[in-house]
């Protein structure tokens, strides 16, 4: 992984972060298909 994840991955609104990433995994989890294909 080298030094991707090193640092502050947050910066100054690490709720927010997390918030904003959520809603995309939903999103793409709820998509349709997305159960029948494959990630690169």
């Amino acid at each position: 992984m080298g030094d991707a994840y090193e640092g502050d991955l947050l910066g100054d609104d690490p709720v927010g972060v997390r918030d904003r990433s959520s809603h995309a995994a939903h999103e793409a989890f709820a998509a349709p298909g997305a159960l029948e294909r494959s990630v690169p």
